[in-house]
């Protein structure tokens, strides 16, 4: 960067106007900030057009029901082959979007749309009941030995996802986002339904429950042991950018989900499906609490 020069003023020396403005007549240039004289560092992105500005668009709301000490809270039960999914709700049971106002994002190639979600949430089941070992369900391992003894895989899940809404602000059109389904397609081989993992971008996978086998030896345990897993914290995000220079716009976004699947494989391709002897037990059931949900755009271009 140039260096600007200036004789200081001495002692006695009458200052006028004119002298002024020829002292700060080098500092005066039609290009005063361009890449040679300053660094892209000593400007905070505020400073700049809102219109250029990196982020332009933010949103942020709250989700669910809002008690942080777990006092109370929406609890939903699996059922198998239920094609329609749970959505997080608040106090009232009505669920909670984010809405982005009367027009809209406009999402096209230019911008990338940035999603992130948090909730807490435990599932359960009933005392005594061990729903993962229902006959003809995926989420029981058979150690093997004569008496075939039972270990839950630790697979088992509820899956939680996003939706949106690109018809109008009313809120009451929604679909799954792109890259995302709501585990009711077909699935080779079995009479289960699910999606390929290309299906479920936008998906978070929250575990059942969880059973260990105690020291398998020979097709025979030692005992099996339960650990319910409690109140805890999940999170999921979500990237897009619209293809092929399409245009879109955005006016919601909700959190759903539905269980209980498990994973499964066909033919080199994975899976997650419907375990639906062990969702229509009426057993398994998930709470969920509070949490937030945000978006922004962030430009690429």
């Amino acid at each position: 960067m140039s260096r600007i020069t200036t004789p200081p003023i001495d002692d006695g020396q009458e200052v006028t106007a004119t002298d002024l403005n020829a002292r700060f007549t080098a500092f005066s240039q039609s290009n005063a900030i361009n890449a040679f004289n300053t660094r892209d560092a000593a400007f905070d992105l505020p400073q700049f057009s809102a219109t250029r500005f990196m982020a332009p668009l933010m949103e942020r709301t709250i989700i669910g029901r809002n008690d942080y000490k777990h006092g109370a809270f929406n609890t939903d039960t699996a059922v198998g082959g239920n094609p329609a999914p749970f959505l997080v709700r608040d106090a009232a049971g009505t669920y909670t979007p984010l809405s982005f106002g009367p027009a809209g994002w406009t999402l096209n190639s230019d911008v990338a749309l940035r999603v992130y979600w948090d909730l807490s949430v435990r599932p359960g089941y009933a005392v005594g009941s061990t729903p993962w070992r229902a006959a003809g369900g995926y989420s029981t391992w058979f150690i093997g030995g004569g008496a075939t003894p039972q270990v839950a895989t630790g697979v088992t899940c509820w899956a939680f996802w996003l939706q949106w809404d690109i018809t109008s602000n009313a809120l009451v059109n929604w679909a799954d986002v792109p890259d995302q389904s709501d585990f009711n397609n077909a699935v080779p081989n079995t009479a289960s339904k699910g999606n390929q993992l290309a299906q479920s971008m936008s998906t978070t996978a929250v575990p059942a429950f969880n059973e260990t086998a105690g020291a398998p030896t020979n097709g025979n345990i030692a005992g099996r042991l339960e650990s319910r897993i409690g109140w805890t914290g999940i999170s999921g995000d979500w990237h897009h950018i619209r293809p092929g220079g399409s245009t879109v716009i955005v006016y919601g976004l909700r959190v759903a989900f539905t269980g209980v699947l498990h994973s499964y494989n066909d033919g080199g391709t994975n899976y997650l499906i419907r375990d639906d002897n062990v969702s229509n037990t009426g057993d398994v059931t998930l709470d969920h609490n509070g949490g937030s949900l945000e978006a922004m755009l962030l430009r690429i271009r």
